[in-house]
């Protein structure tokens, strides 16, 4: 007769006290419930309290957000399991959560695959992976994905929004003596072309095919244009002469950290000037991201600035480098990365 598999204990941390019950009802068949957490804060001292086996993770709460709350769970008790079980899925939060150390993203609509996971880390233990490996796999993933989505966004949608816009123009010729339908008619062209131009931008965010055209500093700076175009704010930009045959992981992953930064300054900060400089320095390549917005206290619970420094983190230390942020109230702040040089000029280069 075959082994039951130990039951797995298992803490619930969401900040909705409705979830909590539901949650039970629904896991207690295969695992023991060993405490309810309601506020990201007190996450850290459960875990070490009650040394759950997995921790069922909700994104948002009080407090600590829960991607924040991963790395530290994972890193101090590796032997827990952490499930990322949230109603805001999509991939950019997918991403950081495997990059942070979560074995499961589940999304709160797809009851039935939280079981599947529970049950997966049930009789499956824990694989040992080399962090830096696993997170650069992540990345690379995630790149493959970006490029995809672009592709699909370039070649398969937007002809097709040309090809509407195409047929209100004959639309418009052929209702050329009703002017009402007319003004209807190109107020329809008018946000088609909106909808194109946004498609266009979105295509080129999620794949920066320029990069492979341009290289890494004519980038940032195209970057940097059309962002104090589009939020009037003054960037200035400071850029060096960069090593010959720069590795293309490493111009991409620099590019996505000022891309991140630069819209956490836009969200954020309230900024209204921003200094982003690449340099290259004593055997190393260095970027920093400067503002003079409002600022916050680094180690105070904050929501929507964690998964972005974890996401640039988690780049940086891809390419054996770091990426650290500085702030304060009322000082503005700063994100400082640097990347070997001899890292930087040896990898995969750009065909």
């Amino acid at each position: 007769m075959a082994e039951e598999p130990e039951r797995r204990r298992v803490l619930l941390a969401d900040d909705h006290p409705g979830m909590h019950p539901a949650l039970a009802r629904l896991l207690m068949p295969w695992c023991e419930i060993v405490g309810s957490v309601y506020d990201g804060g007190a996450l850290l001292e459960a875990v070490s309290r009650l040394r759950p086996d997995i921790v069922v993770l909700d994104v948002r709460m009080p407090g600590v957000q829960g991607i924040d709350a991963c790395r530290p769970i994972t890193s101090r008790a590796p032997d827990v399991h952490v499930i990322v079980f949230t109603a805001a899925d999509d991939a950019d939060l997918r991403a950081n959560a495997f990059a942070a150390g979560a074995s499961a993203f589940v999304g709160k609509t797809c009851v039935d695959d939280l079981v599947t996971a529970v049950q997966h880390i049930s009789v499956r233990p824990r694989v040992d992976v080399e962090p830096r490996d696993l997170s650069g796999r992540l990345i690379d993933g995630h790149h493959r994905e970006r490029g995809r989505l672009s592709a699909e966004l370039h070649d398969g949608i937007r002809p097709r929004v040309a090809l509407l816009a195409a047929e209100l123009a004959i639309l418009r010729r052929q209702l050329a003596g009703s002017p009402f339908i007319v003004d209807q008619v190109d107020r329809l062209v008018a946000h088609t072309e909106e909808l194109d131009s946004d498609l266009h931008r979105l295509s080129r965010d999620l794949h920066p095919a320029r990069l492979e055209r341009e290289g890494l500093p004519a980038s940032i700076r195209r970057l940097c244009d059309e962002l104090a175009h589009a939020h009037r704010l003054a960037i200035h930009l400071d850029v060096a002469e960069v090593p010959a045959g720069l590795a293309s992981d490493v111009e991409l992953c620099l590019y996505r950290i000022t891309q991140e930064a630069l819209h956490n300054v836009v969200k954020h900060s309230s900024a209204t000037s921003v200094t982003v400089r690449l340099d290259v320095g004593l055997g190393e390549l260095a970027l920093d991201v400067v503002d003079d917005g409002r600022g916050f206290d680094p180690v105070a619970p904050r929501a929507g600035h964690g998964v972005g420094l974890i996401s640039m983190q988690e780049r940086a230390r891809k390419l054996n480098g770091s990426a650290t942020l500085t702030s304060a109230p009322g000082c503005g702040a700063r994100v400082h990365v640097r990347v070997p040089l001899d890292r930087a000029v040896t990898g995969e280069r750009r065909q």
